[in-house]
């Protein structure tokens, strides 16, 4: 078995495999094994050649439960919260950082289920925190670009920080697609941003969704057994057939093909020399004592990501 991580240096696209089986697992656990892995870490998924096709493998199930039919777990809930500080949901986060306030000693019951829209939504954040950190065997990437990315996942876990302050980060992503566009994704999957952004769109839609459904409600109990079904699917949007479905329709989109500038016939005797510009360079001299050289560089239009979501299934 091989390490996530190690893996995806190898293949970086194998990362839509990756999240694909996933959504498929965590959807089986909950609905055939009635089981909730509630650990959705990046140390969790091993990878696996089997008959010449890719598997990843949801192992460490110290930290499941058993649920019933319903959803709701078989037994007590933990008087702690369980996950992966930089992949927990951002609803999860949020509840620690609401007991943090009310200035409550650890350990303390949480008020929030953990449901399985919150094993979704921390593949995600795997995902993202790959997509960030993780660099190709092919690629040679400038270690200040590297840290970059660190100092930006940092802010997922970083011990100074507070709960509050980690919701806030977290929670900018999921919502302003603006600050997502500007994640510090690895060179090896800057490819792959457009396609993570349909997962964040699916998460961003079911948190819109259930806050709708609370405001519309303001007296009635969103995990009480009547409505839970509406906690743990997002109102119906974070569910494996809208992820998958979201997936589908943004392959089926056209892949734009680069724009090409008009060839022009130019008469002969309009014709120059053909200039080496290999021969020249620009000095930047604000400092008459420094001077800097200023590569060429030639600029091409920003890639633009496609969204598309649709009608799907619950399950």
């Amino acid at each position: 078995y091989v390490p996530l991580c190690v893996q995806l240096a190898k293949s970086p696209d194998s990362l839509v495999t990756m999240v694909k089986q996933l959504v498929d697992c965590i959807h089986d656990l909950r609905h055939k094994a009635l089981i909730l892995h509630r650990d959705i870490s990046e140390g969790n998924i091993m990878y696996k050649e089997r008959d010449g096709e890719d598997w990843f493998l949801l192992i460490d199930f110290d930290l499941a439960v058993g649920l019933r039919e319903n959803g709701q777990p078989t037994g007590p809930s933990a008087r702690h919260r369980t996950g992966t500080l930089p992949f927990m949901a951002v609803d999860l986060i949020d509840d620690i950082a609401a007991q943090e306030s009310a200035n409550r000693f650890y350990p303390w019951e949480p008020s929030l289920q953990h449901s399985i829209r919150h094993d979704f939504e921390s593949l995600f954040w795997v995902s993202l925190w790959c997509a960030v950190c993780v660099v190709s065997s092919n690629h040679k990437v400038d270690p200040e670009l590297l840290q970059v990315g660190r100092d930006w996942l940092s802010r997922w876990e970083a011990p100074d920080k507070s709960y509050r302050s980690i919701v806030n980060e977290k929670q900018v992503i999921i919502t302003d697609l603006l600050k997502f566009n500007v994640a510090p994704l690895s060179p090896s999957f800057s490819h792959l941003r457009g396609w993570l952004n349909v997962f964040r769109a699916c998460i961003k839609a079911g948190s819109e969704a259930l806050a709708h459904w609370k405001t519309e409600h303001p007296t009635a109990s969103v995990t009480s057994a009547a409505n839970f079904h509406l906690h743990e699917t997002g109102n119906d949007e974070i569910t494996r057939s809208k992820i998958l479905e979201a997936f589908e329709n943004y392959d089926k989109l056209p892949t734009p093909e680069p724009e090409t500038e008009e060839v022009v016939p130019v008469a002969e005797d309009e014709k120059y020399e053909e200039i080496d510009w290999s021969k020249y360079r620009i000095v930047v001299a604000d400092n008459p004592e420094i001077e800097e050289e200023e590569d060429f560089v030639s600029g091409d239009e920003e890639e633009k990501d496609y969204v598309s979501g649709g009608e799907g299934e619950n399950n």
